[in-house]
């Protein structure tokens, strides 16, 4: 069962970045056959820290704020000229 919410991607990024080990995270709708879309995450871990898992993301954040959808990347890896994350090249995977 899913409860109805409006969560804004500010929220989830600002929840996901608490973690010691996270260094940035933008937040994206990813398409899903059954809910049409999902909360989906892609994060760039601190350098020098160990590596974070998904399920360790997913026990940071509330319940309400879990992504279904993480993706672990580095930071340059998704970035656009002026540093900001280009969510719709985060998208694209899963809009093909």
């Amino acid at each position: 069962m899913r409860v109805l919410q409006n969560l804004f991607p500010v929220q989830i990024e600002n929840a996901i970045t608490t973690h010691p080990c996270i260094n940035e995270a933008a937040v994206v709708a990813v398409p899903d056959p059954t809910y049409g879309e999902v909360v989906g995450v892609w994060i760039a871990r601190q350098q020098g820290k160990p590596a974070i898992g998904r399920d360790e993301v997913r026990k940071h954040v509330a319940a309400t704020m879990n992504p279904q959808v993480i993706e672990i990347c580095t930071v340059s890896e998704r970035r656009t000229q002026r540093f900001y994350y280009a969510r719709r090249t985060l998208q694209h995977g899963y809009f093909s």
